[in-house]
């Protein structure tokens, strides 16, 4: 079978997955709209390996180049001549003449979408517009309930509309396994230190629990960078949480594996999360993980015995979060710990590839039948 993706620039965990689609049998190329993106560190991975790799643009996927961007596309397409084509979103022009030409050449669309319902605020004309692109898709693949919610609400059919798409590197987070403290806790926060994190709250709600547990080590590790980090490390300052707060800053992902297999919990606490997917890597480890309402991976990650969540506008929730954590005996950590890796395996690449396959399968079966059904009845 012979899919073609359009995606945004390449990505390390999404390059396992297209890696582990074409280990199962299918001829993949990917339409990268650019090769980069300011928003992230460069590709820890090199690209195309096993699949194809076409790029749209030499820019930052912020400074894409619309119109020639999306002329390019189609002339891609129809050099690949895909079976099923895959669109990663729907936010720049590239998608929509990708969506014509799969329309026209009478080709099934794939939706990977990961907005949810409140990631923004919404403005009627532009969801008018992602209806209009959505009810054109065959199909949608989402991260979790989260976005399954928000493409049903734009129109697509809950029957039409497959869960976890999140997937992370398995291999490098599953082979080390989380060594929780019985005379400290330490949280870790990975990820770029920008607003939408909402770290300042995070060292606010630290500063409680230090507080409150003064006979406790409480620790927090930041890694990552932003442009947030200066005012950070003034504020970790003015709250006297010198001792207790450690900045690590960009790592590996092995390094980041070994970070979290020295920590007790991972904590994300972000305004605005489409999934997260460090929580998926936490798991992996072992690492039970604290989330904010805000995370799209919360309602699908967090059981009883993978984590918590918390309102993330709420400073005291939080606090009060973080000192029953504290308070938990090792035991019970090592259990939640068991429990995260079964969970993870749920999201490993190989899982996502054969639904992602399977579906494609479906649709170009589907499409045949009613070809040949047309046939017959003229």
């Amino acid at each position: 079978m012979r899919i073609t993706i359009l995606h945004n620039h390449p990505i390390h965990y999404q390059h396992l997955l297209f890696s582990e689609m074409v280990a199962q049998g299918a001829h993949v190329n990917i339409l990268f709209a650019a090769k980069s993106s300011t928003a992230r560190t460069a590709s820890l991975q090199p690209i195309g390996t096993g699949y194809q790799s076409h790029f749209l643009s030499a820019s930052a996927f912020e400074d894409l180049p619309q119109i020639r961007s999306a002329l390019r596309a189609v002339k891609l397409l129809e050099q690949c001549r895909p079976d099923v084509v895959i669109i990663g979103g729907y936010s720049y022009l590239p998608t929509w003449t990708t969506l014509a030409w799969a329309k026209l050449r009478h080709k099934p669309v794939v939706l990977w979408s990961e907005s949810n319902l409140f990631d923004h605020s919404r403005q009627p004309t532009k969801e008018l517009i992602k209806r209009i692109f959505v009810r054109m898709c065959d199909m949608g693949h989402v991260y979790g309930k989260s976005s399954r919610e928000y493409l049903e609400f734009l129109g697509m059919p809950a029957t039409h509309i497959i869960e976890k798409r999140a997937t992370c590197d398995a291999g490098t987070f599953g082979k080390r396994r989380a060594v929780f403290h019985p005379d400290r806790r330490r949280f870790v926060f990975v990820g770029r230190f920008s607003p939408e994190k909402n770290l300042l709250r995070l060292l606010d709600a630290i500063a409680i629990v230090v507080g409150r547990l003064p006979e406790l080590s409480i620790e927090l590790l930041l890694v990552g960078y932003g442009p947030d980090e200066a005012m950070l490390r003034e504020r970790v300052i003015a709250l006297g949480l010198v001792e207790q707060v450690a900045f690590a800053g960009v790592k590996t992902q092995d390094e980041v594996s070994s970070l979290m297999a020295e920590s007790d919990c991972l904590v994300l606490p972000s305004l605005s999360e489409p999934w997260g997917l460090v929580a998926n890597e936490a798991l992996c480890t072992g690492l039970p993980i604290l989330v904010s309402n805000r995370c799209g991976c919360a309602r699908d990650l967090i059981t009883d015995d993978t984590g918590w969540s918390f309102e993330a506008e709420d400073t005291n929730e939080l606090a009060s979060r973080l000192e029953a954590i504290s308070l938990l005996p090792v035991e019970r950590l090592q259990a939640m710990g068991a429990a995260c890796i079964r969970l993870a395996s749920e999201y490993a690449p190989e899982k996502c590839a054969r639904r992602i396959l399977e579906y494609c399968e479906f649709l170009t079966h589907r499409d045949a039948s009613l070809q040949a059904n047309e046939t017959c009845q003229t």
